[in-house]
């Protein structure tokens, strides 16, 4: 193991087993998928895109952004939609990988994902507290706030998602550098619980699963594809945008790490194709949607990794952990889980950078409202193509402009665009 990975990587990818595992379980669930889907996705993501992304950083996995996209096609189509849209939409994703067109995504202005990620984070926080109060999440974002006074109720499930909620924020604010606030919650309040009855995880053992789901043929006839085609569309794009976002911001934490220039920066392509297959891989296994996650990201570059190498270990470790030991898993109580979700949901929305937006620069702020407000009403394809056409109608003087100063040099258009646009 020495000659193979150094001692750097070795060490984050233990900060990312004890990230990862109760975060990705969580995901899957808020979806409406198995909890076994987003463990899967974490190894697909860690293993074989952390080898094949082209030597960057970036954590990729289940993340909370594709949680929406995932319950509506499950919703419809159930977990047959789920493998034909992974599919589907691998194949889009390796396409453009494929033909070079990494740079386009930097023109979907970064303020109309931070609308989506707020629409996202705001409709898993009031859907999880439906399930911290014993309920079901309704459809609607609308309804899970309208109802949510119904549900209300003091149990022992509510007592210890509400305990664990208060760990993780105060374990944030002393002791986050040495162990992290979720883990340490669910260590915590699991511990705690032993002592009274409530509702826990059932983890399906992670081998039989993938068995299982690759032995199932889903249901490709043309109605059944048809209704799962605009999703898997919206999904690449998404899943796209947000893996070269994610890989951007990682080449920038490493740069403020003050690291030697011994690792090369991100291949935007590279790292398109690499999540392509890997989506289709977790269909074909049953696993939940795959993209770069900064939040695990940002922790592998502060933990100090220095390659893929630390991806590819934290993928191996949650596969030997879930395979050797599931039935530790299933001491954790369903509530807890919900709990994580509604403190990740609640810092997804970043309040604070909105509210700064609002006083200081309104016009541009509206990009991010506009498309939080549509998806929140509308539905995330709707609430999308709102934000993207705001963005262009807000920025669309500048981005004439810097179409001129390019003057037809194709180089220099994608440089021009892409600093206005993707910054």
């Amino acid at each position: 193991m020495k000659n193979l990975f150094n001692k750097e990587d070795f060490l984050a990818s233990f900060v990312l087993l004890v990230i990862g595992i109760p975060i990705s379980i969580g995901i899957g669930m808020a979806a409406g998928a198995s909890p076994a889907a987003g463990l899967v996705s974490a190894i697909v993501g860690g293993i074989f895109v952390g080898i094949f992304s082209g030597g960057t950083l970036m954590i990729s996995g289940p993340s909370a952004s594709l949680i929406l996209i995932t319950y509506e096609v499950i919703s419809r189509s159930g977990s047959d939609g789920l493998a034909i849209m992974l599919v589907i939409g691998g194949i889009f994703q390796v396409i453009l990988g494929s033909l070079r067109v990494g740079w386009v995504f930097k023109l979907v202005s970064p303020l109309v994902l931070k609308g989506m990620l707020s629409a996202i984070g705001l409709i898993i926080a009031f859907s999880q507290l439906h399930v911290l109060f014993g309920g079901v999440p309704p459809s609607s974002p609308f309804q899970a706030l309208i109802e949510l006074p119904q549900v209300v109720s003091l149990s022992v499930g509510a007592v210890l998602g509400g305990l664990a909620i208060f760990i993780e924020i105060l374990w944030e604010k002393k002791f986050q550098k040495w162990i992290p606030g979720s883990l340490a919650a669910v260590i915590l309040v699991t511990a705690i619980s032993q002592f009274w009855v409530t509702e826990r995880l059932d983890v399906q053992p992670l081998i039989l699963y993938m068995k299982e789901s690759l032995l199932r043929v889903p249901d490709w006839r043309p109605n059944h594809f048809l209704e799962v085609l605009g999703l898997a569309f919206a999904f690449s794009i998404i899943g796209c945008s947000e893996s070269l976002l994610t890989a951007r911001a990682v080449d920038i934490l490493r740069k403020k790490r003050n690291e030697d220039d011994d690792v090369e920066p991100s291949r935007l392509d590279t790292i398109l194709k690499a999540h392509g297959f890997g989506n289709m891989i977790c269909g074909v296994l049953g696993g939940f949607p795959i993209t770069g996650v900064i939040i695990r990201s940002a922790a592998n570059v502060q933990a100090g990794a220095r390659s893929w190498q630390s991806g590819v270990l934290q993928g191996l470790w949650i596969l030997s952990f879930v395979s050797l030991v599931p039935w530790l898993l299933d001491l954790i109580p369903t509530t807890v889980l919900a709990a994580i979700l509604i403190v990740t949901g609640f810092k997804i929305v970043r309040f604070e950078i909105l509210f700064s937006l609002l006083r200081k620069k309104p016009t541009i702020a509206a990009v991010w409202l506009g498309t939080t407000v549509g998806i929140l009403g509308l539905g995330l394809l709707e609430g999308l193509g709102i934000g993207v056409l705001i963005s262009i109608f807000v920025f669309k003087k500048k981005f004439f402009q810097m179409i001129r100063i390019a003057k037809g040099d194709r180089k220099s258009l994608r440089w021009a665009v892409s600093v206005h646009l993707g910054h």
